[in-house]
């Protein structure tokens, strides 16, 4: 991490006090927003973290919405380690640690319901589908509105949105924001960081931040490394050929960590994942990352278009998730 990193809504800085190295967070954006998102972090700070490793709050200004943590020396994410897993085909060394990762998300889930936090679902996406408010329209880039007209047409897709209800024993305590990057290694432990957005909600949507991330660099990899539209006298049977070929082969690749990450946190939460319901989360995993992706872009891209259209399949064909779950293993 830089020195001054900007990541998200947060200022973070790498500082020493008292001799000590820490991270300071600041909140940024709306008022409210930074209240709600503080209250969340300090909510976290006060439960027992049921064997959780998260960096330990050292001190917090409420007024100025700054937050400082205990440093984690030597630490990678898991968005580098599995990066880099892919490149050199060494995901199979990442499993120990994707079951840490697992067992920290079923103890998260397992703690005590706070009832004051409203449930959440992915219908949280649905909204910005239908219709933009006027700042939301003026504030959006090109290639976001590129995006949004093709999504706001889906009727399909805004049906199965619009009709998703999950099980009530998927209703807990959740990190909220889960992604490869939230989690750190420092070669003995996985840490889990950033809770803003601690609340009780659907725990697919947790999960779904692993798998989905998985599958999503998958594909990234499978686009980029495959698919050079420059290259002369190629068919489309050529290039889709191409496309499958890699799909399959990292998708062999990445087989015993999905389902290890799976079997470890269905035995440490006592909750079997009904594969249905997880893909309509992944698929708005999907969904969501091209809406991030494409806020700084002025025409969205082809692959992103792919991406959307992998994220769309698994909204509205659940069922396909299954089928891949059975080719993974």
């Amino acid at each position: 991490m830089q020195e001054n990193d900007l990541l998200g809504r947060n200022i973070n800085k790498e500082i020493t006090v008292d001799g000590v190295k820490v991270i300071q967070k600041q909140l940024v954006g709306e008022e409210k927003d930074k209240k709600r998102r503080l209250s969340h972090l300090l909510n976290w700070e006060r439960q027992e973290h049921q064997g959780v490793n998260s960096p330990r709050m050292v001190s917090v200004d409420e007024i100025k919405q700054i937050a400082s943590y205990q440093f984690i020396d030597n630490n990678k994410t898991l968005l580098r380690l599995f990066e880099d897993g892919i490149k050199q085909s060494t995901v199979d060394d990442l499993i120990p640690i994707f079951e840490e990762t697992a067992k920290s998300l079923a103890l998260i889930h397992n703690s005590k319901i706070n009832e004051e936090f409203l449930l959440n679902n992915p219908q949280k996406l649905l909204r910005p589908l239908i219709a933009l408010n006027p700042k939301e329209y003026t504030e959006s880039s090109g290639a976001e509105l590129e995006l949004f007209a093709l999504l706001q047409q889906d009727s399909q897709l805004i049906e199965a949105l619009g009709s998703y209800q999950t099980d009530q024993k998927y209703q807990k305590m959740i990190h909220g924001d889960v992604r490869l990057d939230q989690f750190l290694y420092d070669g003995d432990k996985v840490w889990v960081i950033d809770f803003e957005e601690y609340t009780c909600g659907d725990a697919l949507a947790d999960i779904s931040g692993i798998i989905g991330a998985v599958l999503f660099e998958v594909y990234l990899e499978v686009f980029y490394s495959s698919w050079d539209g420059s290259r002369q006298g190629e068919t489309d049977i050529d290039i889709n050929n191409q496309l499958h070929n890699k799909e399959t082969k990292l998708l062999e690749l990445i087989s015993p960590l999905v389902i290890s990450f799976i079997t470890r946190y269905q035995k440490i939460s006592h909750e079997e994942i009904d594969g249905a319901l997880l893909s309509s989360n992944i698929g708005c995993f999907f969904i969501e990352r091209i809406i991030s992706r494409s806020k700084f872009s002025f025409k969205l891209s082809a692959v992103d278009r792919a991406l959307a259209g992998i994220g769309r399949e698994f909204i509205v064909s659940p069922e396909n998730f299954s089928a891949l779950l059975s080719a993974i293993e």
